[in-house]
């Protein structure tokens, strides 16, 4: 009977799967085509190599990925306008939009790859890309009505876009960073991810990027883009980053089997009982191991900021954006006078704030000294990590504070001279991770969830212990649900070797 039970079980499961499980769908837009023939070169032109690299990397995708399933823009050299090919792609109900293309410049010695996102951008050389590609719908009959007046030779025209929001930003930022480091695998020069105004990106309803192949104004970057050797190698970067962006899709996505597999073990009711048995061993193992260790780790408060969690911080807010700022940004580093710097996300933006205080008093001053490099700096405050009105804050300043420093002050001697700790790494990513996301709340079981930055990748952690057989006991644990975990130690909150942590323990 128990046998009968498994295998329906596993019927169910793979019955479940195919009728939930949504074709991803990938949508290959070849830039130009037919009367439209985009940049001209000395020797070729740029839709001709366009529509060669897509349906190279289409076939790449449909011969390793059956699963997926390619939609073009266009197979053959006729002109498709610039409202048909985001329209095709949301009628395929496309899960990521590809659109390729080939650069050109006055200059002769402009040359490299570049990836774009759609985004507000003040760079001129981003304008000049995004005015270029989009002056396609002038060789449209009524653009002016299809395109609802938008003239893209006029920067004033841009402004119907100011206030866009694009839900898929992190996704597409992902997807281009992934080819951009392919490009640079094959010794293309990096020209970066960049951001501008594409109509044709602007109006899909998916995670999307315009690709950048090259310069076919540089005599060099014509002849390799003309080839079939320069094609396919350009072809299979873009399908190496897409099956990479497939992967991660996966993971954030594909929850269904881990459900519909816990439902299907309740009748039998002896997993449950195997598996609880072991959690509870080692929760056992935790305290009386840890008895000794939790004398160490109570007095960490004493590290932290002399003021509670709940207290109120004023910070000032100085710029904000819709994508993580790097740390070489101008304004980033005129804010680095201003220390410390954080930012936090709200309505789809990063803010990024400076000159933490306690004080309105000093808040205010201190947004007077701000103001002279960020003239539109203006307060914000926070209870802990919750943004709250100055008004609240002000009202909060005034109440009779708790006693916080007797506690922190009363055990210092017990305190670990050096403060090291170690926390299990499960996962990294270029961008930070929202609390949603599929890793993230599998992480969450194994608090505290928080996460550290290195060579620009957010690299996530979960749990903290001062020892360090207790870390390894908990790698055992979270390895469970992410067996690429390691263990990460850290001294004052900056990461040190595992060996260089054991030595000074």
């Amino acid at each position: 009977m128990k046998l009968k039970i498994s295998i329906l079980s596993i019927f169910y499961l793979l019955f479940a799967l195919t009728i939930s499980a949504k074709q991803f769908t990938v949508v290959l837009d070849a830039g130009h085509g037919g009367k439209d023939p985009g940049a001209v070169g000395k020797k070729g032109q740029e839709k001709t190599i366009n529509l060669n690299v897509a349906l190279t990397v289409g076939k790449m995708i449909t011969d390793k990925h059956p699963d997926v399933k390619v939609v073009y823009t266009r197979q053959t050299d006729k002109y498709v306008t610039l409202q048909e090919r985001p329209n095709i792609a949301n009628n395929a109900d496309g899960d990521l939009f590809i659109s390729i293309h080939t650069n050109a410049s006055e200059s002769t010695k402009a040359y490299g790859a570049e990836t774009f996102t759609l985004g507000l951008s003040k760079s001129q050389a981003n304008f000049e890309v995004a005015k270029r590609e989009n002056s396609v719908l002038l060789l449209e009959e009524g653009n002016k009505e299809t395109y609802q007046g938008f003239d893209p030779t006029s920067p004033d025209s841009y402004i119907m876009f100011e206030f866009m929001q694009s839900k898929y930003i992190d996704q597409s930022v992902e997807i281009a960073y992934y080819i951009q480091k392919e490009f640079v695998e094959i010794k293309r020069l990096d020209r970066g991810v960049r951001q501008a105004i594409f109509w044709v990106l602007h109006q899909v309803k998916m995670p999307s990027i315009l690709v950048e192949l090259g310069f076919i104004t540089n005599p060099t970057e014509e002849t390799f883009l003309l080839s079939e050797e320069g094609q396919n190698k350009m072809a299979t970067c873009i399908y190496s980053a897409f099956e990479k962006y497939k992967h991660e899709y996966d993971k954030r996505t594909i929850t269904t089997p881990q459900i519909i597999e816990t439902k299907t073990e309740k009748p039998e009711q002896q997993p449950q009982s195997t598996e609880k048995p072991k959690t509870t061993t080692k929760e056992k193992k935790e305290k009386s191991k840890g008895k000794e260790s939790d004398k160490t780790t109570k007095p960490t408060p004493t590290t932290k900021p002399e003021t509670p969690s709940s207290a109120v911080t004023y910070k000032i807010q100085v710029f904000s954006s819709r994508t993580l700022i790097p740390k070489n940004n101008s304004d980033y580093r005129k804010a680095e006078k201003y220390q410390p710097i954080s930012h936090y996300s709200e309505n789809g933006w990063y803010k990024y704030t400076c000159g933490d205080t306690h004080t309105y008093a000093d808040a205010e001053t201190r947004l007077k000294e701000v103001r002279q490099i960020f003239k539109d700096a203006v307060l914000v405050a926070f209870e802990g990590n919750k943004k709250i009105s100055i008004a609240e804050a002000k009202a909060k300043e005034s109440q009779p504070k708790p006693q916080v420093a007797k506690p922190q002050v009363a055990k210092p001697e017990e305190a670990p001279q050096n403060n090291i700790t170690f926390r299990i790494q499960v996962f990294s990513s270029r961008n930070e991770v929202p609390k949603d996301n599929y890793d993230m709340r599998r992480a969450q079981k194994y608090e505290p969830v928080t996460y550290y930055t290195e060579n620009g990748w957010y690299k996530y952690t979960c749990t903290e212990t001062t020892s360090y057989n207790k870390a390894k006991e908990n790698l055992k644990t979270v390895q469970a649900t992410f067996k690429d975990a390691v263990i990460v130690a850290f001294k004052n909150n900056k990461k040190i070797s595992i060996n260089e942590a054991i030595e000074k323990k």
